[in-house]
């Protein structure tokens, strides 16, 4: 917990840790360089904590708002309880915006408020790179908001909802909207109907992949005997990313209470807590609650037909998650169109990550080697997935649901796994599982014959159990890796290039990211892209982070690519000579390489210099320099973070006013 207000108004700049197993809080070791409320806090990969925008000022014309916004970032490292300013700042100012982190690690901020006498809410979205610590703008939204929500969505994108266009109390501005972003693209597209206005509610991505939109405050239009108004409202949405639509509110259950303001939370066994809130009766505060009530998400199975957990272990990115319990094949049958099959006769797990509800779904692997006593597969007691990797889920807390016939488990766990490692090219294992018959005494053996493209036929006979297993199929999803860039460097300033992105698994919807954000790709082979490089892409000396998305199958590994500052080079100086005691002139360098901000050195030491272009400086030399016949050195420094990088030398000769030999009147 950071930052925030007191009841006196005063911002606070400090922060606090939460200890579960002892119930304590304890002060940060140091405090954020700027008080700040109405920001945003984001939980990274890493386990650093990024603090982005809010306001220092409360404005005293709307105290909900700050004066103006901040454009700084802030991250806390729990390794040493500290916090650190961030170099650089977001592209906009904004405060009552989201920050949403994307599947890949980066993270999406998008919408807020500059000002509180601002005419408009912002329409402007960026991406952070922890890798780089830098801050990209990214595709608009469609519409202003602030207030608003964002959810992480199972397929990666971001859904939007709701927020006012503006900070002005009037119906232009309290319009109902939502919208997804795609991070493969780095664009906004409008969902298929627009939900109604809200503002302050709750959305949670639920386990069935739906998000659940929760009270908040709704617009109310001027009557003949009221003016317009913002109340609570009690009643709930669900939008469905299958559909791109919502439902409700007269389809779905209603709170207890009209709440908004409030916190919303998923419970381990997949239904939804909402806690506390305020209730408005037009622009009235008639209460503020202090009571809670929890909504499931209707599956309504009872408890003695779900499956429990018993134990839980994932070892970390590519191991296997291992889990222990009872009943995942089901206390009976599924519902598969007759009376006898099941529909899967085997547990389907589920990972949600906590920070930012991203969602995957587990495979058992009749193969697995990395969990404790040999588990392998499933059995009604145990389950051994396929190794979660890095492209597909990264480190840090997650909850953990097993599903048998569509029943979730009553309880989950919550698993903390160690660092990613690189993602490796894990071939597909299929188990297929059905029943032996008994019939009059005597088993019903059944074979599966697979025939591939390849015209190959493969007969498999059941086992003891009537599953089928042949765990040699080649992949239908392949890992995707990236093995190579080229290039994998260039100087900083050119005017643009080709990249060919060597790796393999690519398809024709695959798409590379420089630094997070989508590039134009065009699809060579399974193993090789080529993506054009932009000159603003490689206007900046540093490192730059190269992946490959592909819808499907996510992010890959990520390359460097590198931005270096080219060394200057020197071809020609003018004028190239002087006479001892001459007036100071204007000196001419012509070369390669110049970049904004380079010096010229005469004698190793900096001059007065004017940038004419890449190939081209002027340099004032003073009278003193030439003062002395003899001979000097010029070179050309360009700027960099690290150690100077200084062009070869030119002499310039200082003739003698009088030569030997010269006239007796010298």
């Amino acid at each position: 917990m950071v930052g925030g207000q007191l009841d006196d108004g005063t911002v606070l700049s400090s922060g606090e840790t939460y200890d579960p197993a002892t119930g304590a809080w304890n002060f940060t070791a140091n405090t954020m360089t700027q008080a700040r409320f109405n920001h945003t806090a984001t939980l990274l990969p890493s386990g650093r904590v990024l603090v982005v925008g809010g306001s220092s000022t409360e404005s005293a014309t709307f105290p909900e708002f700050g004066a103006t916004a901040l454009a700084t970032a802030e991250v806390y490292d729990p390794a040493t309880n500290q916090w650190s300013h961030l170099a650089t700042s977001m592209k906009s100012a904004r405060q009552l915006h989201t920050a949403t982190l994307l599947a890949n690690g980066n993270v999406l901020i998008a919408g807020g408020l500059a000002t509180a006498n601002s005419s408009s809410a912002l329409n402007t979205a960026e991406t952070f790179t922890p890798a780089t610590g830098a801050f990209e703008l990214t595709g608009g939204l469609n519409f202003p908001r602030f207030n608003h929500t964002a959810s992480l969505l199972p397929s990666g994108k971001v859904l939007v909802m709701g927020g006012p266009r503006g900070p002005t109390f009037t119906a232009t501005n309290y319009v109902g909207s939502a919208e997804t972003y795609d991070p493969a693209t780095a664009t906004w597209a409008k969902t298929n109907i627009d939900p109604p206005f809200r503002r302050r509610h709750s959305a949670n991505v639920l386990p069935n992949g739906k998000v659940l939109i929760a009270g908040g405050f709704r617009y109310a239009a001027a009557t003949p005997s009221s003016s317009a108004a913002s109340p609570s409202t009690n009643e709930t949405l669900l939008y469905d990313p299958e559909t791109d639509n919502f439902e409700g509110p007269a389809s779905t259950a209603k709170l207890n209470s009209s709440r908004g303001w409030h916190a919303a939370t998923i419970l381990p066994d997949g239904r939804v807590l909402a806690t506390g809130g305020t209730y408005y009766v037009g622009t009235t505060l008639i209460a503020v609650f202090a009571s809670a009530e929890s909504y499931d998400v209707g599956l309504n199975a009872p408890p003695a037909a779900r499956p429990a957990i018993n134990t839980a272990n994932w070892g970390g990115i590519n191991k296997a998650v291992c889990v222990s319990g009872v009943q995942f094949q089901g206390a009976s049958e599924g519902d598969s169109g007759d009376a006898q099959n099941s529909p899967t006769n085997y547990p389907v797990i589920q990972m949600m990550r906590l920070d930012n509800e991203q969602i995957i779904t587990l495979s058992p692997d009749p193969n697995a080697t990395t969990c404790a006593g040999g588990l392998k597969g499933w059995t009604n007691n145990t389950y051994a997935s396929f190794a979660v990797t890095a492209g597909n889920f990264a480190k840090g807390a997650a909850l953990l649901t097993v599903f048998t016939n569509g029943i979730p488990n009553g309880k989950a766990f919550t698993l903390a796994p160690d660092t990613p490692a690189a993602t490796p090219n894990t071939p597909l294992n299929i188990n297929i599982s059905g029943r032996v018959y008994d019939i009059n005494g005597a088993g019903f053996p059944a074979t599966l014959t697979i025939r591939g493209s390849d015209g190959s036929v493969r007969v498999i006979q059941n086992g003891a159990n009537g599953e089928y297993s042949f765990p040699d199929l080649p992949s239908a999803k392949p890992a995707q890796t990236l093995t190579s860039l080229t290039p994998s460097s260039a100087n900083a300033g050119g005017t643009g290039l080709t990249l060919v992105v060597n790796g393999n698994g690519f398809t024709d919807k695959s798409v590379v990211l420089w630094n997070g954000s989508a590039r134009s790709t065009q699809f060579g082979t399974s193993q090789k892209l080529t993506a054009t490089l932009s000159a603003n892409d490689l206007g900046t000396p540093g490192t730059n982070t190269i992946a490959v998305f592909t819808a499907g199958l996510g992010t890959t590994n990520a390359q460097i690519f590198k931005l270096s500052t080219p060394a200057p080079v020197i071809t020609a100086i003018d004028p190239s000579t002087a006479i001892e005691g001459s007036a100071g002139f204007t000196l001419t360098v012509t070369g390669q390489n110049f970049a904004q901000g380079a010096v010229v050195l005469w004698n190793s030491s900096q001059r007065a210099t004017t940038f004419v272009n890449s190939t081209q400086l002027r340099a004032a030399i003073t009278a003193s320099d030439v003062k002395t016949a003899g001979r000097a050195t010029v070179q050309v420094q360009n700027p960099s973070a690290t150690a100077a990088i200084i062009s070869n030398a030119l002499f310039f000769s200082i003739a003698p006013s009088c030569p030997v030999g010269g006239p007796p009147t010298c």
